[in-house]
């Protein structure tokens, strides 16, 4: 299973989405033949990933939903601050950068009590502090960052899953959709 997950990075960073999402999918199930919990957390929030980006938004969505409470259940601190970082991304596609910056400052808590964390960009997202620190007036921003981090487990897993679907998501490496019109 690990070895596929390997083969569908590189695979994603040759653009060919369709075989990056049959080699997740073919690791998925054998990681989690193994009970390879860990791993399987990483191919099934890469897996979700592919989907949005390949345009099934639901099934997508539908699998970051599943890395948060299966993290939860498991108690996978890890999982659950990945699984509030792309659901960071989800919300600033849906063009609600606040709750993006919430929720990431709610994961980057978490990861600074687990000694370290990888960064949404290893995975080809957007990083919402970042994004958020562009989009948002430093009092906006300072004021989202603050309540994210002050945020229990339990709320910030809520504010994740309230996350909004996008009417439509970026090529991988496409801006942002343009805001709506008034």
């Amino acid at each position: 299973g690990q070895a596929l997950l390997g083969r569908a990075t590189a695979q994603f960073a040759q653009g060919a989405l369709v075989e990056t999402r049959e080699s997740l999918e073919r690791s998925l199930e054998l990681l989690r033949q193994a009970g390879d919990h860990y791993f399987a957390l990483f191919c099934s929030i890469f897996l979700g990933r592919i989907k949005l980006l390949m345009g099934d938004i639901a099934a997508g969505l539908d699998d970051y939903r599943a890395v948060l409470e299966t993290s939860r259940t498991l108690d996978l601190r890890i999982g659950i601050a990945i699984g509030l970082e792309y659901f960071g991304e989800v919300a600033i596609w849906a063009r609600d950068v606040a709750r993006a910056v919430r929720l990431s400052a709610a994961a980057d808590r978490l990861k600074e009590e687990l000694g370290g964390g990888v960064p949404p960009r290893m995975g080809g997202a957007l990083e919402p502090l970042v994004v958020g620190r562009n989009e948002l007036s430093p009092a906006e921003f300072d004021r989202e960052v603050a309540a994210g981090r002050a945020m229990d487990l339990d709320s910030a897993i809520a504010e994740a899953l309230a996350t909004k679907a996008p009417d439509s998501l970026p090529s991988p490496a496409g801006p942002l959709p343009p805001a709506a019109s008034p």
